[in-house]
């Protein structure tokens, strides 16, 4: 269950009616309507009153919300909600390796890995 948030509101009536922005869609917290849907979302996960329904919907929005979108609201939520205080969340590298190592580095790991060369 949500507290009363009306971001959050906002958010499920946008979701419902599918006017979010798509997955797969570059994300930039520059762009006014992306970044207040992401904002939105990080007040779904702020207001959810417990840990468990914290879990659910970031559960439900990994799957459905944009991908840029959901690591933003879900790193802000994770550092300022306290029954979130010790959890330890990698690197935004490790979650967009592409950002920070060269494309034909990571095509060469690939390769190697699909071929049983190396093993994650």
């Amino acid at each position: 269950m949500l507290q009363n948030s009306q971001a959050a509101q906002e958010f499920i009536q946008a979701y419902k009616s599918g006017s979010l922005q798509p997955r797969g869609s570059p994300f930039s917290n520059l762009d006014f309507n992306p970044l207040k849907e992401a904002i939105n979302l990080f007040e779904v996960f702020y207001s959810a009153v417990d840990y468990s329904t914290f879990y659910a919907a970031a559960c439900f929005a990994r799957d459905q919300i944009n991908e840029g979108q959901f690591v933003y609201a879900f790193y802000t939520a994770v550092v300022h909600r306290p029954d979130t205080k010790y959890l330890a969340l990698p690197s935004i590298s490790e979650v967009y390796p592409q950002l920070f190592v060269k494309a034909s580095a990571i095509k060469k790991a690939q390769d190697a890995a699909a071929q049983g060369k190396i093993v994650f």
